[in-house]
């Protein structure tokens, strides 16, 4: 079990602080840029289909931007379908985000219709396993720039209908979901500023607020201030402060949550071409549920990060880190108050990290890297009120860890992206404070190693080999009968002819083998022995640049043996063929994929699994 650290909140924080430097020339967004207006990567169409086991999925997409008349139209359309025949029901979600902008007076001005759904049982044999809600947003708002700043904001309606499914919870503690709509009217104002020179400044604003009905909530307020130095210290300090008050019953929440926010860094200059970066932050959140399902928060935090690397003579290069972080985590009730259930649960926790890394580049064999590193943590978890748990309470804990790796890449011999040779130990012990949970008090040690090649004999030949192993031991300190290891041994080969984009043939093998059981001493006792070959085929014709057909064969099968007792007892073999055909096509603005593959399993049944995916982009 890993600790709960606060602190880990801190580190986001920290990697917000980094994230900020990338400043240009951008103003600062508003939240309003992603509330009123719908994100995509790319406008086009997208369709998904899948068929396998009795059981179809849809999953068609828009996403559409032009200009109409000098306003600009913006819609994102998603919808995923499950239909499954056996027994008969039809689930589905869908989303829409439609927006009309259209330039005023210097600024803009946004019509913005959204729309999100569920559907679930339908059709099924049990008319009270079907229900549906949905949830929609009609929105007006504005923004215009003035001297570095954006003013803006936005009002509408929000609203929800849903009719839920028998057995469904509703959001009061102890009640069931009921049929109703909901509608509340929402508004926000906002405000943002940039500035550039020597200290680049960014800074938001947004306050939103509804009609305060009980039964239907979105309300939210933000700060966010982030300033930036670039010279003689490359600096950044930001700052935020995020609270929300959302009731739901579509999305199935009742929750306040205050969140603050703040992180600093420091880059001093390179010496030698040596670098040192300095990153502290700290963090607090707030979290209070009122369904009675799920505990509240109070949790806060601070951490540190301290970290020197750069490149030494001969091609070598380092890097050498240093991390701290400390925090707290208090447990609330329903009032948001503590009685003595949540004082219990109640922790506060550390850590320390030590890491360290040196490395190697040179230009033989086409480009080597060799890199060596290590780690060392220490982490503690405390409950200070509650000096005395019972074995069902959190228990108090210290951790210890401590990893070595080694890793070996080559552009001439590498194959794809892994290494040509890793090794990598760790050892982790975690020990249980109180004597109620010491019998839990225990080490994990491990250790990996793989090997990993890829040659051209041929201008067309591709041949690529790979191996790996692995052994992981479980040992308590105080029970030695719960002693158990496992080990791991896998390889595999593969022959390609033809270009790597446009392969025409290629055959693989691949064998796994383990053994998972108990230690006796420092000897593994073996309780189950598996071992799984999967060899397979596949051939590509090509009928022009972007067109093709991919046949392809696979067997798998599975021989185990496990301990019965008295002796290792051979289990009867699972295979499974898998026969398939492959096509695509990939044009310019568009691409279209097929796949039929036939499964025989045995034990099992057979079944056909059909897969097409098409997407058009302009």
């Amino acid at each position: 079990m890993t600790p709960r650290l606060p602190a880990q909140v801190v580190m986001m924080a920290l990697a917000s602080a980094a994230t900020a430097q990338d400043g240009g020339d951008a103003p600062v967004p508003l939240p309003s840029d992603e509330i009123l207006h719908p994100l995509w990567e790319r406008q086009g169409v997208s369709l998904t289909a899948r068929q396998e086991f009795d059981r179809t999925l849809l999953r068609p997409g828009l996403a559409w931007q032009d200009s109409l008349g000098g306003i600009d139209l913006e819609l994102l359309d998603t919808a995923s379908i499950v239909a499954n025949s056996s027994p008969r029901r039809l689930d589905a979600d869908f989303g829409t985000h439609l927006a009309l902008t259209r330039a005023m007076g210097g600024g803009s001005g946004t019509f913005s219709w959204q729309q999100t759904g569920q559907m679930e049982g339908q059709g099924a044999q049990d008319a009270s396993t079907g229900g549906h809600r949905t949830r929609g947003k009609s929105l007006i708002g504005w923004s215009t720039p003035w001297n570095g700043w954006r003013w803006g904001g936005w009002g509408g309606l929000l609203w929800e209908r849903i009719d839920p499914a028998w057995g469904t919870l509703g959001l009061s503690p102890g009640e069931s979901a009921r049929p109703m709509s909901l509608a509340t009217a929402i508004g926000a104002l906002e405000a943002g500023y940039h500035g550039e020179g020597i200290l680049e400044k960014d800074a938001s604003v947004q306050i939103q607020r509804d009609l305060g009905d009980r039964e239907l909530r979105e309300e939210s307020g933000n700060l966010r201030v982030d300033l930036r130095l670039a010279d003689p210290i490359s600096s950044s300090l930001s700052g935020a402060i995020d609270a929300i008050r959302r009731r739901s019953e579509v999305l199935g929440t009742d929750r306040d949550i205050v969140h603050r926010s703040l992180a600093s860094s420091w880059g001093f200059p390179s010496l030698n071409d040596q670098s040192l970066r300095l990153e502290i932050g700290w963090a607090d959140t707030l979290a209070l549920d009122y369904t009675g399902r799920v505990p509240g928060d109070d949790a806060a935090g601070v951490g540190g990060q301290l970290t020197l690397d750069g490149v030494l003579p001969a091609g070598f290069f380092h890097m050498h880190g240093l991390s701290m972080g400390a925090g707290r985590h208090d447990v609330l009730d329903l009032e948001g108050v503590q009685g003595a259930l949540e004082r219990n649960q109640s922790s506060r926790a550390s850590l320390l990290r030590l890491a360290d890394s040196l490395g190697w580049e040179g230009t033989e064999l086409g480009g080597i890297q060799v890199k060596a590193g290590g780690y060392r943590s220490l982490a503690t978890l405390r409950h200070p009120a509650n000096p005395t748990p019972a074995s069902s309470d959190r228990p108090d804990q210290d951790f210890s860890e401590t990893g070595l790796g080694i890793l070996v890449r080559d552009s001439l011999l590498g194959r794809e992206q892994r290494p040509l040779f890793a090794w990598s130990w760790f050892r982790r012990d975690e020990v249980y404070l109180r004597s109620v949970h010491s019998a839990e008090t225990r080490r994990r040690e491990g250790h990996r190693i793989s090997g990993d090649i890829g040659l051209l004999p041929a201008e067309r030949i591709l041949l690529e080999a790979g191996t790996s192993a692995r052994e992981q031991r479980s040992t308590w300190r105080f029970d030695t009968t719960r002693n158990e290891g496992l080990m791991e041994w896998q390889w595999d080969a593969a022959l390609q002819e033809g270009p790597r984009l446009r392969p025409n043939f290629r055959l693989w093998i691949e064998q796994r083998l383990s053994w998972n059981g108990g230690l006796v001493g420092e000897d593994f006792a073996v309780e189950r022995r598996t071992v799984v070959w999967k060899p397979g085929a596949r051939l590509w014709w090509w009928w022009k640049p972007g067109i093709g057909l991919s046949p392809w064969v696979e067997r798998w099968w599975e021989n185990r043996v496990v301990w019965d007792g008295s002796q290792l007892a051979s289990e009867p073999r699972v295979s499974e063929w898998r026969v398939a055909l492959d096509g695509q096509i990939e044009g310019e603005h568009g691409q279209a994929q097929v796949s039929v593959v036939r499964v025989a399993s045995d034990p099992g049944s057979d079944d056909w699994r059909i897969t097409a995916e098409g997407r058009w982009s302009w």
